[in-house]
This record gives structure tokens, C-alpha cells and sequence, in this order.
């Protein structure tokens, strides 16, 4: 498997990074989890074909993780679509697909139906998910589970994708959850969130004095350097890649998850890849 980092960032704005996205590719089957903003750039600026990307996950429903769906439809469909995108995500997928496409960009779809005829409009096939399912994507396998990222997110997803004996397993946004380890247990590359240092919100911290960064950090449904260390070293993958990063990391960063864990640790930038 491949595997390229499209997206590296979070929703504070960075010229380096852009919103979340991670394209995972066997041969010419390709499967792109998250599509923040900017990933629909990052696509074109890897020389990739957007029809080539017949399936999208989703791990949540935040904008820097969906923010440009509805622009990867939209080049799709005037770059003349063939097959249906198959989109899989979190309850509330066929809400937003259908907002997106039905109401928000109606005006805009019925001019370019008629310009490109009939049958060229091809919406997404949408399929919500849940922890605990199992779907077959040829050659792919990709298993789900249920995060937690924070009281007020209905549903943030986990996945494990297995192809020819090798496994990588996207975190998505969460804090510590029971499980999660297991669920990555001896992955071939675990890619992980990770907050490093004082949530900005000031009515967060200004709330909460007494709580430490790391407590806040899991008020906001996200993981510690120490934290992200602790399920590395439960879980123990071949490699970890640190993800949904700040503008500013500490110099330390990779030392501070090294205290907990012994593999190998890398941060991941923007247009990386890695092969598994």
C-alpha cells in the first residue's frame, strides 16, 4: 500500500498544511479518507485524476475533514465522472450530501446539467457507517471504530485498512478511548492525531483554571503527547505518524511521545509517502 498525506493541518489557518486528507492506493485502486480543505488543490497538485478516486471516507464532520467535498464532486463531475463517487461516513453523511447537492449548490448543478446533458451528473452514493462494521473495497478491507472526540460530536470514526497482509489504521480526531489499541494492535503504521501543548479557546481555558493542558486537551476530544505515546506503545505499530497538526509544534514533539513509546515516530507534512 500507499499511502499520501494530502492534508496535514487543522483549522487554524497555515500555508503549509492543509485540511485533513490521506490517500491510501493499491495499484490503480485508490481510497481517500477525509477531504479538508485545500485537498481538492493537493490533488491536482499531485498530477492525480479525481475520477481515479472512486471511494471517500469520512472520520467526522468538521470543516477542516469536509471542508472540500463538495469542490472533489464538483471537478468530478466537469472532468465527466463515469462511476458514482461511493462516499461512507459518520450519522449525518446523507444530510450534508444532501444539502450540498440538492439545495447549496442547486442554482450552480442545473446550469451545468443542462451544459453537459443528461446522465453526466452523477451524485455521490452516500453510506453511513458505524463502529463495529466491516466493508470490502477490492483489494481493501477496511474495518470501523467508534472514537470519542469530545461531548458534542455525534460520531467520529476510526479506521483500519488491511490489504495483502498489511494494515494502516487512521485515527481520526479522538481522545483516549477504550479499545482504540487493541483495534490498531500491531499495525504496519498507525497515523494519530495529536494536540500538542494549550487549547486556544480562551472561553475553554478561561472556564476551567484549574484543569491542566492535557485535561482541556481531552475537554476538546483530542490526545497528548504523552497520551498519543501511551497508545503507540499499547499498540504497537511499525511505525507512528503524527497527524492534525498545529502551525507551531514544539521542538520536542517526537521526544515527548518517545517517553512513552520505544518505534520508530515521524510528523507528518503535507504531500508526504509512505509506502507500507
Amino acid at each position: 500500500m500507499k499511502v499520501k498525506i494530502l492534508g496535514s493541518g487543522i483549522p487554524t489557518p497555515n500555508a503549509e498544511r492543509c485540511g485533513q486528507g490521506i490517500l491510501i492506493s493499491h495499484g490503480d485502486n485508490k481510497i481517500l479518507f477525509d477531504c479538508g480543505p485545500g485537498v481538492n488543490r493537493q490533488i491536482i497538485e499531485s498530477g492525480l485524476k479525481h475520477n481515479s478516486i472512486n471511494h471517500l471516507f469520512f472520520t467526522h464532520l468538521h470543516w477542516d475533514h469536509f471542508g472540500d467535498y463538495d469542490s472533489f464532486v464538483q471537478t468530478g463531475f466537469i472532468t465527466d465522472r463515469e462511476i458514482p463517487l461511493q462516499v461512507y461516513g459518520p450519522l449525518g453523511m446523507k444530510e450534508v450530501t444532501e444539502l450540498l447537492f440538492n439545495k447549496v449548490y442547486y442554482r450552480d448543478l442545473i446550469y451545468r446539467r443542462n451544459m453537459r446533458g443528461p446522465g453526466a451528473w452523477k451524485p455521490p452514493i452516500v453510506e453511513e457507517v458505524f463502529g463495529g462494521a466491516e466493508l470490502y473495497i477490492d483489494p481493501f478491507t477496511i474495518k470501523v471504530f467508534r472514537v470519542h472526540h469530545g461531548e458534542y460530536v455525534d460520531y467520529s470514526l476510526s479506521y483500519r485498512i488491511e490489504c495483502q497482509g498489511k494494515s494502516v489504521v487512521i485515527s481520526g480526531d479522538t481522545g483516549p478511548v477504550l479499545g482504540f489499541s487493541q483495534f490498531a494492535k500491531n499495525c504496519d503504521l498507525l497515523i494519530h492525531e495529536v494536540f500538542p501543548g494549550k487549547p486556544s479557546p480562551r472561553f475553554l481555558t478561561e472556564a476551567h483554571p484549574d484543569l491542566s493542558a492535557e485535561e482541556l486537551v481531552n475537554m476538546m476530544g483530542h490526545c497528548s503527547p504523552r497520551q498519543v505515546g501511551e497508545i503507540a506503545q499499547e499498540s504497537q505499530p511499525k511505525k507512528l505518524l503524527l497527524n492534525h497538526l498545529p502551525p507551531n509544534l514544539p521542538d520536542d514533539l517526537i521526544e515527548q511521545i518517545k517517553v512513552k513509546f520505544e518505534g520508530e515516530v515521524q510528523i507528518s507534512h503535507d504531500l508526504m509517502e509512505i509506502v507500507v
